[in-house]
């Protein structure tokens, strides 16, 4: 299967994999190292040529497995490397691979809670949009033990999100762009002991995986 890399983010030391089938452009694959749904390791995201997944590649995927999960079920185990066609598409090019959802997850808060999913289970957890009036701030680590945290806005079918977390780790500085395709993600839920039994918690962030912009 060919595949067409849409986002290649860093949480932690793991990297969280996703694009879309070439030949199937609705068909979204999400790389996982495991039926729980891991991020893969640099290893994984590295062909035996040496070259480093990103967005825009086009990559041969050869022997993957269905891992489906209740909020994630685009999630592919990859059980063999990952091999780089030397093809990479341009911006211009992802028009074909848009997706057009009536709404990001069924509000425009940046997390929907888990009792939230399981009255409605989505159906998708990955989307490629056309957004306009994009902002993103930037704000750099107070201390050497904190990290930097970036925020983005933004309208999407004529509604406004707002407070939206950006983990592409190419942007690192505060940007305003008239239009823009992002990658929004669903991430796995969030909680903390003083939120249990809480009605809005456990809760699934929506997550700005890519921006891509000219």
């Amino acid at each position: 299967m060919n595949v067409l890399i849409l986002a290649c983010s860093k949480k932690e030391q793991e990297y969280c994999v996703a694009g879309k089938n070439i030949d199937s452009p609705t068909q979204w694959i999400r790389l996982v190292t495991n039926v729980n749904g891991n991020a893969l390791s640099f290893n994984k995201i590295t062909t035996e040529t040496g070259h480093t997944i990103a967005p825009l590649d086009v990559v041969t995927l050869e022997n993957i497995n269905s891992a489906p999960l209740f909020h994630q079920p685009e999630n592919y185990v990859l059980n063999s490397p990952i091999t780089f066609t030397e093809t990479k598409y341009t911006i211009d090019q992802l028009q074909n691979f848009v997706d057009s959802p009536a709404n990001l997850w069924g509000n425009n808060s940046p997390y929907i809670s888990q009792r939230e999913l399981n009255n409605n289970k989505p159906e998708h957890s990955l989307y490629l949009i056309n957004v306009s009036n994009l902002q993103i701030r930037y704000t750099e680590p107070s201390t050497p033990s904190t990290k930097p945290k970036t925020k983005a806005s933004f309208t999407y079918n004529g509604v406004t999100y707002n407070n939206f977390s950006v983990t592409d780790p190419s942007i690192r500085e505060n940007l305003n762009i008239e239009k823009a395709i992002l990658c929004i993600s669903l991430a796995g839920s969030c909680t903390y002991p003083d939120k249990v039994n809480h009605p809005d918690w456990p809760r699934h962030y929506k997550i700005v995986a890519k921006v891509f912009y000219e």
